[in-house]
């Protein structure tokens, strides 16, 4: 039944992480010791074996929050730290791309949150790596601020190709993967937004998409 096929996949992600882990580290110990002629077999690797990571890491998410198992932890932090560091990750694709990264924060933004900044983190990467995924040039804005003086508001909007109706009606759900409205698959798993999704609302917030 599902929830025998849930753990299946989630025992499957768990013993793949380790190994998938090992591999990463070893090719970041390495990393200083590259010989040109190799580096971009080497940067290729790299880059491969932290998108299957990604990828294990959704589905082993997805198996968790259809059991009830997806835990908040919580305690103060600021989230603009949060943000930069999320920014700091995506600025190499982004440069490659020429595409700018904009944040903005309203005047009432708060300097500490009282929530789970791992769990803010992964929301804002899923966000973050999509709109980079489909944005081919202008920039990605990222907007935060209080909103009901009690909610933070967050919003990613980039200048990319847009999605049809179709696309945003089942944006959320699992195995939903994005498109663009010139029909093109951007890749990954089509979890990583229903993931999104579900961590918002565990944290008592909703998420919506316009294009």
């Amino acid at each position: 039944d599902y929830r025998h096929k849930t753990l299946l996949i989630a025992s499957a992600s768990h013993e793949l992480r380790a190994p998938i882990t090992g591999v990463i580290s070893m090719l970041e110990l390495m990393g200083d010791n590259i010989p040109e002629n190799i580096l971009e077999y080497y940067n290729i690797a790299q880059s491969s074996s932290k998108s299957l990571l990604s990828v294990v890491n959704d589905v082993l998410d997805f198996a968790q929050s259809g059991e009830g198992e997806l835990k908040i932890r919580q305690e103060h932090f600021d989230p603009r730290v949060i943000l930069k560091e999320c920014l700091d990750i995506i600025s190499v694709i982004a440069s490659k791309k020429n595409v700018s990264l904009v944040p903005v924060f309203s005047s009432n933004m708060p300097l500490k949150i009282y929530s789970d900044p791992n769990r803010f983190r992964q929301i804002l990467l899923n966000l973050l790596s999509n709109a980079i995924k489909f944005t081919l040039k202008g920039h990605i804005t990222i907007k935060m601020g209080l909103k009901e003086s009690s909610f933070l508001k967050c919003s990613v909007r980039d200048t990319g190709l847009g999605m049809s109706e179709p696309v945003l009606e089942n944006l959320f759900r699992p195995f939903g993967k994005g498109y663009d409205k010139e029909g093109i698959n951007k890749g990954g798993c089509g979890l990583g937004l229903a993931i999104t999704k579900s961590l918002v609302e565990l944290m008592g917030g909703y998420i919506t998409a316009k294009s």
